[in-house]
C-alpha cells in the first residue's frame, strides 16, 4: 500500500477519486484547497489544480474521458481536464 503524505487533510471528510483509466487518482488538499492529481503507476505527483478558494469535498471523473468534476466549499463546482490543469 502506498502512502501519499503531501496533500493535507484537516479533520474534515474529503474525497479521492481514480481517473477513468484508472492511471491517476485526484484528491483535494485542504490546506491549498488544489487538486492534486497523482499517477499511480510513476507513484509521483502529475500537477495541482487550482481554481478553489475553499476546501475541495466532493470529486467526480467521466467514465468515457479524462474530464474531472470538482465541487468545494467555495460553493463552485469546476470542471478540469488533467493535461490543460485549468478550470
Amino acid at each position: 500500500m502506498q502512502v501519499f503524505e503531501r496533500a493535507r487533510m484537516n479533520h474534515v471528510k474529503s474525497n479521492a477519486a481514480f481517473c477513468n483509466d484508472e492511471d491517476y487518482v485526484i484528491a483535494g488538499d485542504e490546506v491549498s484547497n488544489n487538486l492534486l492529481v497523482w499517477d499511480v503507476r510513476k507513484n509521483s505527483v502529475v500537477s495541482w489544480l487550482q481554481g478553489h478558494s475553499a476546501p475541495v469535498r466532493a470529486i467526480a471523473t467521466s467514465s468515457a474521458s479524462a474530464l474531472i468534476v470538482s465541487g468545494a466549499e467555495d460553493h463552485r463546482a469546476r470542471f478540469w481536464l488533467p493535461e490543460a490543469a485549468e478550470p
